[in-house]
């Protein structure tokens, strides 16, 4: 029987399992033919004007495809890029009226809550769903509307997998209704992979180490950023980054560059900074956690743990420091997770490999999201579902940072970064440790892992951030 039969037959009788084995032999043809792309093809009901209920095929891939067709098995197909989505994420938050505006404390309350109750069942449901975040607007097609919505991110508007419903228009926790915001994105990790020329003062050699220095594992060009320092409960000195920053199968002891392979520099061994004392993803807990320790070869470079990476005067201003004032982090204070939720003032910054200083607010604790095994590769290290796009882990928990003022938050290569409120104590801007971004979700959300569970997993307590000014070997 041929395939344009086979897939009608089904149809006709609403067949969901049948159609998910079909696709899984569609998909491995496309594979073999396309060669190590990831590509990825998907059966859904268009509901595009007057396409409105007909079948139609969606092709996602990673690289270009040369030879593209209008039909696939009788039906129309469309194509994207995996990497592509609608600008509408980025509009809604670089909206200057809407930027500062923070979630109510009852609001957060409940919206975490509300995530972490009904969270699970909508990834089951809704396959094409890719994240949870929030906002305080909400996107229609005549303009934004103030309001408190919960953002349903996924990979395309408007098509819905075959056998599935549309999103939720509400949802509702403590008799308190919050309309949905469904708009396109996903959550991309942050190292950066692959050769780069451009060089800036993080990415070359620096024989003194400060927070926001390019690192990478010595086994592969990857490239994130070197995090907050701290000591180790044998005394030993070390920085914090991103599990996947170093490769998640990377061993224990293996040597840590500054700057990463990735950046030009010496192709000896002074780069080596450091080994891999610690890494850890673990996606089962509450919160999630991506995270690893490195410890520094001190005989090789000298460290300024409370110091981060030179700032450019611009970067200065637009988060809200005078050019003779650049931010540091001597006190080594950490902020529970737990007493998040009474601060007032949620001004956030970070300082990352590739986009240095930027200033954020604090928007949402409790974010759900997607991260696919095509990205971390751990193949069958361990368990996740099969999905639309491939196999996948739930990452649970986390903290998401809108951006404020032009420049985004988070770029690739700034996983790592330590993300820090900002405390204005008198006349002094004051630094308080609230977590690891370790990605985005659109170009204006960042996704952060709270700092009390990366202490957490690497065996490491509040008391191991290091306060002193300078230490040298």
């Amino acid at each position: 029987m041929a395939l344009e039969n086979i897939l009608q037959h089904i149809l006709k009788k609403k067949d969901k399992e049948a159609l998910d084995i079909f696709l899984t032999t569609i998909n491995k043809e496309w594979k073999i033919n396309h060669g190590d792309q990831r590509i990825v093809v998907w059966l859904g009901l268009d509901h595009r004007g007057k396409r409105k209920g007909n079948e139609i095929f969606v092709c996602f891939h990673s690289a270009d495809i040369v030879s593209k067709f209008s039909k696939f098995l009788c039906l129309p197909i469309i194509y994207r890029r995996l990497d592509e989505t609608e600008m509408e994420p980025l509009e809604n938050r670089l909206n200057e009226k809407y930027q500062k505006v923070s979630l109510k404390k009852e609001d957060a309350a409940n919206i975490k809550s509300l995530i972490n109750e009904v969270g699970d069942d909508l990834f089951k449901s809704h396959r094409n769903l890719e994240a949870i975040s929030v906002s305080s607007v909400k996107s229609r097609k005549k303009g934004i509307l103030q309001q408190t919505s919960i953002v349903l991110y996924c990979r395309l508007k408007y098509i819905v997998p075959f056998g599935e419903g549309f999103f939720p228009k509400e949802l509702k926790i403590n008799d308190q209704i919050y309309p949905t915001d469904v708009r396109e994105g996903f959550f991309s990790l942050g190292m950066i992979p692959g050769q780069h020329q451009s060089i800036t003062l993080p990415q070359v050699l620096n024989h003194t180490l400060r927070m926001g220095c390019s690192i990478g594992p010595s086994t592969a060009h990857i490239a994130g950023t070197l995090g907050p320092f701290v000591r180790d409960k044998d005394n030993n000195m070390g920085f914090l980054t991103c599990a996947h920053v170093l490769g998640l199968n990377t061993p224990v002891g293996t040597a840590v560059c500054q700057p990463a392979l990735s950046d030009p520099g010496p192709a000896d061994d002074t780069r080596i900074c450091g080994t891999v004392c610690k890494s850890k993803f673990d996606f089962s807990s509450k919160p999630g956690v991506d995270a690893a320790l490195v410890l520094i070869d001190q005989s090789n470079r000298e460290v300024d743990p409370a110091s981060f990476i030179w700032i450019d005067r611009q970067q200065l201003r637009e988060a809200g420091f005078a050019e003779d004032d650049a931010p540091s982090y001597e006190d080594g204070e950490v902020i529970a997770h737990a007493d998040f939720d009474q601060v007032d003032d949620k001004r956030v910054i970070k300082i990352g490999r590739s986009s240095g200083l930027t200033r954020g607010t604090f928007a949402l604790d409790g974010a759900m999201l997607k991260i696919y095994d095509a990205d971390l590769k751990l193949h069958e290290c361990v368990p996740c579902s099969p999905e639309l796009y491939g196999r996948y882990f739930l990452m649970k928990s986390q903290f998401i940072i809108h951006t404020v003022g032009n420049n985004s938050f988070f770029s690739l290569g700034d996983s790592g970064s330590g993300v820090y409120l900002v405390e204005r104590r008198g006349v002094e801007n004051k630094l308080v440790l609230i977590g690891i971004a370790i990605g985005a979700l659109s170009p204006s959300e960042c996704v952060v892992t709270p700092i009390g569970s990366v202490l957490k997993a690497l065996d490491l307590d509040e008391s191991c951030i290091i306060k002193e000014c300078v230490m040298q070997h």
